[in-house]
């Protein structure tokens, strides 16, 4: 999914600086791949999108991106010809599929209102949301079953073994909630801290029950839950530090990074930071008006490998760029070309 970061960047390193500094000599090119780049496709990207990407030498797997009302469009009854056709591509390409669901900002089925679901509308950078109360016991019953029939319909396909990573998408997408201020949800609504914490809690279990086999991806937040507050580490520490004693592949997962690193990925603290971390560049280098990448790509997937991650999803324009500063940061990534 393509996430936004919520706070400012600092500039830092140029683009001279950064293709100086990392070499590329014979020792780099001798140098074995220990990271893994995977294609971020959009919501909507058909079979031709995916193969095509999946063909590129320099990727090792094809991050799928799906909305929940896409897949479900009415309660109980299942759309999987978009799932089905990106895991086939990955399979006739011999490569792996993180799969990621949307199912906040709008991305939840309308049904689930019909069936009981409480919802309660919010303003956020992009305006108006109305999404299920995070805590709500029918949203989160529903998300579970939709999780598992999922992970069923996979294995029936026998395909189990080309799934990668899965993420968690519920409650919301990545943690933080940007309507919530001064401990309210909404004007209606007060925010509870226990409550949300059993709904991450509950929703990252129902994906780790339903896929055992893959990483489990929990998005980290910014330092910011509910606005003023300052509980993003210690939120992430509590839901997470419990769940790694019974689950036994979560990941941490930050979709912001970019030349600076990953605000998110700065909120995982303590032990957690040996978790395996997977990244998400905050937007395309080759297309950035407005400087989110603040600074070259290379710069940011190597701050990502010096935090310690080995896997990153690359927006579609980078693969495709031929720029000789775009392919020495994907070849970095994939660990074939080093670092400063």
């Amino acid at each position: 999914m393509n996430h936004k970061s919520d706070a400012p960047w600092l500039q830092v390193a140029a683009l001279s600086i950064a293709l100086a500094s990392c070499g590329g000599g014979a020792s780099d090119a001798a140098r074995a791949p220990d990271g893994e780049v995977f294609a971020l496709a959009d919501p909507g990207d058909g079979a031709a999108t995916h193969q095509a990407y999946l063909a590129k030498s320099s990727v090792t797997g094809l991050a799928y991106r799906t909305l929940w009302k896409t897949v479900e469009p009415s309660d109980g009854s299942y759309d999987w010809s978009s799932v089905d056709g990106a895991l086939s591509s990955a399979q006739a390409a011999n490569k792996k599929l993180t799969i990621h669901v949307g199912v906040s900002g709008g991305a939840w089925p309308g049904w689930l209102t019909a069936a009981g679901a409480q919802t309660y509308s919010g303003a956020t950078p992009v305006g108006t949301v109305t999404d299920p109360i995070p805590w709500d016991a029918i949203f989160l019953a529903r998300y579970a079953r939709f999780v598992k029939a999922l992970a069923d319909h996979i294995q029936a396909n026998q395909q189990t073994g080309f799934v990668r990573s899965v993420s968690v998408g519920a409650p919301v997408a990545e943690m933080s909630l940007v309507s919530c201020s001064a401990s309210m949800l909404s004007s209606a609504i007060a925010y509870d801290r226990t409550q949300y914490l059993n709904a991450w809690a509950g929703a990252a279990s129902s994906v780790a029950t339903a896929f055992p086999a893959a990483a489990v991806f929990v998005s980290a937040p910014v330092s910011t839950i509910c606005r003023p507050d300052s509980d993003g580490a210690a939120f992430f520490s509590d839901l997470m530090t419990p769940l790694t004693q019974q689950h036994a592949k979560l990941s941490v997962f930050a979709a912001d990074l970019n030349a600076a690193g990953s605000q998110r990925l700065n909120q995982v603290t303590g032990s957690l930071r040996a978790l395996p971390i997977g990244l998400q560049t905050i937007g395309s280098a080759t297309n950035d008006p407005s400087n989110r990448m603040a600074g070259s790509l290379s710069s940011a997937v190597c701050a990502g490998r010096s935090a310690g991650a080995r896997y990153f999803e690359i927006y579609k324009a980078d693969l495709d760029s031929s720029d000789a500063a775009i392919v020495a940061a994907i070849q970095q990534a994939r660990g074939e070309r080093s670092c400063p």
